[in-house]
């Protein structure tokens, strides 16, 4: 369900989200990284898929996938270029047109698990905030996400799928 927020507004919550990413940003990639140099390792493995990544969002994957039958007052997501960032604690999904929403998150071997809301820019996927899973498989710069357990089609509709990390 969208919810429209003044620019304003907007823009100090998505800032505020950003700040809970980038607080644990990068600390697991940079752990792997000093332990590779430290055993002497060549390349250091990634076992987590903490990072920025982007994909394009097809007005087709959200007619599919998409709250059925929408709530009274909501709109679908739009179409277009998302951005997730993931860290040890949080989720962050920015949409096309700049407004963002963050949930808890935990990694589980090959599972994230998506819980509770913690902050919003300006969207909400769903009213109910019921927690999920979806399996993720990290290839070179490429993050699949396949749900195992969503109640939430928006929220499928935006994050299944191959994500690209961002530069």
């Amino acid at each position: 369900m969208s919810v429209y927020r003044p620019p304003v507004l907007r823009a100090l919550a998505t800032a505020a989200l950003l700040i809970v990413f980038v607080a644990g940003c990068g600390s697991e990639e940079q752990a792997a990284t000093e332990a590779a140099a430290t055993t002497g390792a060549a390349n250091a493995e990634v076992t987590e898929p903490f990072g920025a990544y982007e994909r394009e969002v097809t007005q087709a994957e959200i007619d599919e996938k998409g709250e059925k039958p929408r709530p009274e007052g909501s709109t679908p997501p739009p179409a277009g270029t998302y951005r997730l960032a993931l860290n040890s604690g949080s989720i962050v999904v920015t949409d096309p047109e700049g407004g963002s929403i963050g949930q808890e998150l935990s990694v589980t071997g090959g599972t994230l698990v998506i819980k509770r809301y913690i902050g919003s820019g300006g969207i909400v996927f769903c009213t109910d905030d019921a927690e999920s899973s979806y399996a993720w498989e990290l290839a070179g710069d490429e993050l699949a996400l396949t749900p195992k357990h969503e109640g939430c089609g928006d929220r499928e509709a935006v994050l299944a799928g191959t994500w690209l990390k961002s530069r």
